[in-house]
């Protein structure tokens, strides 16, 4: 399953990035992430194996985001949100994401998000390009919440 997960992965044009499925500690870890989300970040696909996606936060990422996303992904939901995260160069970036529970068996394997660069402004918009893209995972994940069911996002200081 890890193979085709990857191999689609490597045709979406969004950024994404799969991660084990494990919440607690040792806490998700990358195991695949496409070209271009190494391209959104400016990190490599060997410079993020087995590294936890908490390389992406910084001072602006907003923890009560974070929270809400583990909170959906231990109740095997699906998330929507907006959070500011950072490239490797540290340069801050408003990204609209999508995570999703991919199961194995009955079981949660992995985490498939999937990431667009917005402003708060056009999460929306940016949110229904990424669905379109999950479309063709939904034999692997978890479905999408129905409209008004979103995490809200929090916006970034105006």
């Amino acid at each position: 399953m890890l193979l085709s997960i990857k191999k689609f992965m490597q045709t979406l044009d969004c950024p994404a990035c799969l991660t084990t499925g494990q919440l607690e500690a040792p806490h998700p870890r990358i195991m695949f992430a496409n070209s271009a989300f190494e391209e959104l970040t400016g990190y490599t696909l060997a410079e993020l194996l087995f590294e936890s996606p908490r390389i992406f936060q910084g001072p602006q990422t907003d923890r009560r985001v974070l929270d809400l996303l583990k909170n959906s992904l231990v109740q095997h939901r699906s998330f929507e949100g907006y959070t500011i995260n950072y490239r490797k160069d540290g340069t801050p970036f408003g990204m609209g994401w999508l995570v999703s529970t991919v199961f194995d068996g009955g079981r949660p394997q992995y985490y498939l998000s999937m990431h667009q660069e917005c402003s708060a402004a056009q999460l929306e918009w940016t949110l229904s390009q990424i669905r379109l893209q999950q479309e063709a995972l939904k034999d692997w994940v978890a479905p999408s919440r129905q409209s008004g069911e979103r995490n809200p996002p929090a916006a970034p200081p105006v």
